[in-house]
Parts: structure tokens; C-alpha cells; sequence
């Protein structure tokens, strides 16, 4: 049986979980299996770059994002589209297998299954910081910001969790 603890952290990955899925099937059932998205996402991405405002343009100050990964991203659309869209489905899906195996099963996560955990959190903390430095940094974006934290935070203490509770299993 699970102890108390783990059934708690197991519960706090719902929402978490439910915000990967919802989003990337969101994504996908744009139309034509992701390829709207795929489609608009340079206008998108154009749009994180520059925003025109009622005081003129204004540019992503997060110069060293918008020169790298955000460039990379302008000229890769469709395979950048895609990887977000079933990227975030993908988190999704692993968390949910991973509460319902800890919770319906009443054991620890095999080994391998740990590191898929592991895996999937530590690609979605990249999107989570990824979408936070290409779309928080006008003043509307307030929300966006602290969800994208709070995310990010969120999935570095249950990579915590999942690589102790594997220390212990080895241990043991």
C-alpha cells in the first residue's frame, strides 16, 4: 500500500496533468491533426518576437531567447509545431499512467517507468520556460508568467520526489 505522502503527490500531479493533456489535444484537434497549429504558429512565434502596441513596436526584451530558440523556431515551424503539440500531449499521458499505476496498483513505479517520469517533467519544465520567455514579457502576460512558474516549480519537486523515492527503492 502507498503511504499517505505519495498518495498526496500522486493527487497534486491531476491538475499538472490535466493541463499537458488539455492543451496539447487542444492543439491537435485544430485541425488536420496539429497541422493548423503547425500552419499559424510562424505568425505566432512572430508575434512573441515584436508586438505593435497603441506607443508603437515593441520588442521581446529577452534578446538571447528571441536570437536562439525562438529564431530556431521561425524557421522550423512545422516541426517545432508538432513537437509542442504532441510533446504536451505526451506529458500527459505519462503523468496520468503514473498516478494511475501508483494509485490503482498500490505499488512503486518500475524503474524504467521512473525515468519516463522523469523524462517527461523534465521536457515539460523546457516548454513550460520556453513559452514563459517567448510570451510573458508584455505587461498583459501576468498570468501566463506565474502559471509557467508555478508549472515549472511544480514538476522540479516532483522530479525531486520520483528521483528520491528511486534513491530509497535502491537502497532497500
Amino acid at each position: 500500500m502507498l503511504k499517505k505522502h505519495s498518495t498526496w503527490i500522486m493527487l497534486l500531479q491531476i491538475p499538472l496533468a490535466w493541463e499537458w493533456l488539455s492543451a496539447g489535444w487542444e492543439k491537435i484537434m485544430m485541425g488536420g491533426l496539429g497541422a493548423k497549429f503547425a500552419a499559424n504558429l510562424p505568425r505566432t512565434l512572430e508575434f512573441f518576437t515584436k508586438q505593435v502596441g497603441p506607443t508603437g513596436t515593441v520588442t521581446n526584451p529577452h534578446t538571447w531567447y528571441v536570437n536562439s530558440f525562438l529564431a530556431w523556431g521561425q524557421s522550423n515551424p512545422t516541426l517545432f509545431g508538432y513537437g509542442v503539440a504532441y510533446g504536451e500531449l505526451a506529458i500527459g499521458l505519462v503523468i496520468v499512467a503514473a498516478i494511475g499505476y501508483s494509485l490503482f496498483a498500490h505499488q512503486r513505479l518500475p524503474k524504467a517507468f521512473v525515468w519516463l517520469v522523469v523524462a517527461a517533467l523534465i521536457v515539460g519544465i523546457f516548454l513550460n520556460y520556453n513559452f514563459y520567455f517567448a510570451a510573458a514579457w508584455p505587461a498583459s502576460a501576468s498570468a501566463t508568467r506565474s502559471v509557467n512558474i508555478m508549472m515549472g516549480l511544480l514538476q522540479l519537486i516532483l522530479i525531486g520526489y520520483y528521483l528520491s523515492e528511486e534513491s530509497k527503492k535502491e537502497e532497500a
